[in-house]
């Protein structure tokens, strides 16, 4: 019996050129690469905000999914926490980033930064310094009388009385126990986050922020109980309480601790400082690899002697100032034991 081939040939071209159809609709990625990016000029720079350029140079043969500006107040290469970079959306060619949330008077390193698939790239670094200076001295209150204290290298902090406490009205800035030894001074990034021993620090390790914001101690510093100047003590949580209980809310409290006017914080709105407390925005350094320095000028953070009861041994309890344009207080507040915070001390 004769058979028609064609029964057979026919299905197979049509396999074949279903195939070829098919592949011929799907992109070629063997050629992707990474983008190529580059930061350019830097304009309208204030206090607290900047305006950078950044120009998509290539995009590497693929969609861009992200592109924008990062920026930190220590130079490394790239940096892209969340809190610190400002998203440009997506697309080739050039685009401008906005800035905001600086600290008057302090460096910043700035870097457009672009990503596809294969992999996010950073550009050329930028340096730009906010215009504006808060190193000036502090504001205390004109019609409180205070005390004084002096540290064991000589530094005099002034004192004030609230309630049945008398408390420091200065930051500690002392490098050394009160037993005359030295307190360890860490700059390095990666020493910061690896150390579980004492250790201080000036802001951006710069020593001019010594006065008037003191420096910044681990909680391992203050656990040696040695750091205040002999008969005083670093507060506890319990006395942090009794010192705001009688001041109403948190927004209350702020209020009448905070530093007035806008010498140091950014944001001025209905301060007093009538306790005389005047606490000041000294910012605080992180315990981790997301962010270093920050919030000098908009908040500040203060250690307590206690240990977080719910993890004493990883964190400890401390008092957060923060000041928005419409917000603002002291609140409780948890921090690693390898944060870097200020210290205020009360009297024995």
């Amino acid at each position: 019996m004769k058979t028609n081939d064609n029964l057979f040939i026919w299905p197979l071209l049509l396999l074949l050129l279903s195939l070829i159809a098919v592949n011929s609709c799907k992109e070629d990625f063997s050629n992707i690469v990474i983008p190529s990016v580059t930061t350019g000029f830097v304009s309208h720079i204030t206090d607290t905000s900047a305006m950078v350029e950044g120009n998509l140079n290539t995009s590497g043969g693929d969609h861009i999914v992200a592109r924008g500006i990062c920026w930190s107040n220590l130079l490394t290469r790239p940096y892209t926490n969340p809190d610190d970079w400002y998203n440009g959306g997506w697309g080739s060619g050039s685009f401008t980033g906005f800035m905001d949330g600086l600290t008057p008077g302090l460096t910043y390193y700035v870097q457009a930064y672009s990503s596809n698939s294969a992999g996010a790239v950073a550009g050329n670094v930028i340096v730009l310094t906010t215009t504006g200076d808060i190193t000036g001295e502090s504001v205390f209150n004109p019609d409180l009388t205070y005390g004084s204290v002096t540290d064991i290298q000589g530094n005099t902090y002034k004192t004030i009385q609230i309630g049945s406490q008398t408390w420091m009205a200065d930051n500690l800035k002392t490098t050394k126990y009160s037993d005359g030894n030295d307190i360890p001074e860490v700059t390095g990034l990666n020493a910061w986050i690896d150390l579980q021993t004492p250790g201080y620090c000036w802001y951006v390790n710069d020593v001019k922020f010594k006065n008037p914001y003191g420096a910044l101690y681990n909680w391992y510093a203050v656990n040696t109980e040695k750091i205040c100047p002999t008969g005083w003590h670093v507060p506890t949580d319990g006395e942090w309480l009794m010192l705001t209980t009688n001041l109403g809310d948190e927004a209350q409290a702020g209020v009448q601790l905070r530093e007035a006017g806008a010498s140091h914080w950014v944001f001025e709105n209905q301060e007093t400082n009538s306790t005389g407390f005047t606490a000041l925005p000294a910012g605080y350094r992180s315990w981790n690899d997301q962010k270093y320095f920050h919030e000098m000028g908009y908040a500040s953070g203060f250690w307590s002697s206690t240990a977080d009861p719910y993890d004493a041994d990883l964190f400890a309890v401390s008092r957060r100032f923060y000041f928005r344009a419409d917000s603002g207080g002291i609140f409780y507040n948890v921090n690693s034991k390898k944060a870097g915070l200020s210290v205020r001390c009360v009297k024995n």
